[in-house]
């Protein structure tokens, strides 16, 4: 499930972020007032600039193309006790 709340307020809490729920109509000035200061934005944006994200997909990708080459795949079953067939009318079970 994506949680957003929790994505934005993580976002928050390390500064790469303002956070304002429509319910909190109070703190509008205030956030819009940190936005537009240039240092603050500045420091938002030197924190997200530490960050370094990749595409899941190509590390996905990677990771099978190396295990597919370092992992031997054996084809067959295991050898075991061949028995015949019995043949048309015959029992399953052999009498002695």
């Amino acid at each position: 499930m994506d949680l957003q709340i929790i994505r934005a307020r993580h976002a928050t809490q390390i500064g790469c972020a303002e956070m304002l729920r429509a319910s909190d109509r109070i703190g509008i000035s205030q956030n819009i007032d940190r936005l537009i200061d240039p240092a603050r934005r500045a420091d938002m944006c030197r924190r997200m600039g530490r960050f370094h994200f990749e595409d899941g997909a190509a590390v996905a990708a990677r990771l099978i193309y190396q295990h597919s080459s370092s992992t031997r795949a054996v084809q067959g079953f295991a050898q075991q006790q061949q028995h015949p067939s019995p043949a048309p009318g015959e029992p399953l079970i052999p009498s002695n």
